[in-house]
């Protein structure tokens, strides 16, 4: 029955992010045309690639998206854990925050088991549907979407984008044969002000590096790639600490203005990249926004340079 596929491609995909290409991960998606092309030889480069595109490039946490600084933890992450214990879900988060996505999908995989058992049982399975229903519109799509555009554009292997790509797909059509909407999203408001002289540098990388406030996500390679299109270096460290670094850089050597472009570039083909939600039927509008007023943003730091 259809719980029981939805079981199993939540369990496989949770698995992939939260474990890596395992042997059996590997071979489950093996017998997926849809990954076919994409789909490695088991090794320990694989691996690795696996680590650094989630663990230190594309942070595949709710909190990291959602939350107005960007970081983990906080409101986001407590709500996802209530959502689980509505469920009977009690996952260990010993080695990950619960609003890992990882975490999501593998409580989206238990509530279709139950519901396919109790389906067999004989049970009112209507309780579990409704938590499914919820859990799905009201939390996971509202930032899967840019998640997946984050993982198609900035991960650091095709695996990860493609499977990122499925997930999406597969969460849109579970929620639209279940009846539900995406709810329109809420993100906190930007709060960024060029003409105060109290805001800093610091200020407007905080704001560029925060999702819910930018409309993207920028990965460490995704700076270092805007980097190299303005043949420009930059420093190591965390996303904040490359931008910063790369925005100071571009002042030293009087390119700030393709530095500038280069970011509403990067804004632009990011915005475009939510297109595929949208043709899934999930609201995205928020995140389009959030976009265009970023790119605003660039505009009027461009043209209050000097000369």
């Amino acid at each position: 029955m259809i719980a029981v596929a939805r079981h199993r491609g939540y369990a496989l995909f949770g698995r992939l992010f939260a474990q890596g290409l395992t042997p059996d991960v590997h071979a489950a998606l093996a017998q997926l045309p849809a990954v076919g092309d994409v789909l490695p030889t088991p090794s320990d480069t694989v691996a690795a690639a696996h680590h650094e595109a989630l663990s230190l490039d594309v942070f595949p946490y709710a909190s990291v998206f959602l939350e107005p600084a960007g970081t983990l933890g906080g409101a986001t992450s407590a709500e996802v854990s209530q959502r689980y214990a509505q469920g009977g879900f009690h996952p260990s988060t010993a080695s990950m925050e619960a609003d890992h996505l990882a975490l999501q999908l593998a409580y989206l995989a238990h509530l279709c088991a139950a519901e396919a058992q109790a389906v067999e049982d004989g049970v009112e399975a209507e309780p579990l549907v409704v938590l499914q229903r919820g859990f799905l519109g009201e939390h996971l799509l509202r930032w899967l979407p840019p998640l997946s555009v984050a993982l198609t554009q900035q991960a650091r292997h095709p695996l990860l984008a493609r499977v990122g790509q499925l997930t999406l797909e597969l969460a849109a059509s579970h929620l639209s044969e279940l009846g539900g909407d995406v709810p329109p999203t809420s993100l906190p408001e930007p709060a960024l002000s060029l003409s105060d002289p109290d805001t800093r540098l610091k200020d407007v990388v905080g704001y560029l590096v925060s999702p819910a406030r930018s409309g993207v996500y920028l990965s460490r390679s995704g700076i270092a790639e805007v980097a190299q299109q303005v043949q420009l270096p930059t420093g190591f460290g965390t996303r904040p600490r490359m931008l910063e670094q790369l925005l100071h850089t571009a002042s030293d050597h009087h390119r700030q203005p393709e530095l500038l472009g280069a970011l509403a570039s990067s804004v632009s083909r990011f915005r475009e990249g939510l297109g595929a939600a949208r043709e899934l039927g999930v609201d995205v509008d928020a995140w389009v926004q959030r976009g265009s007023q970023t790119l605003r943003v660039l505009d009027e730091m461009k043209a209050a340079l000097p000369g």
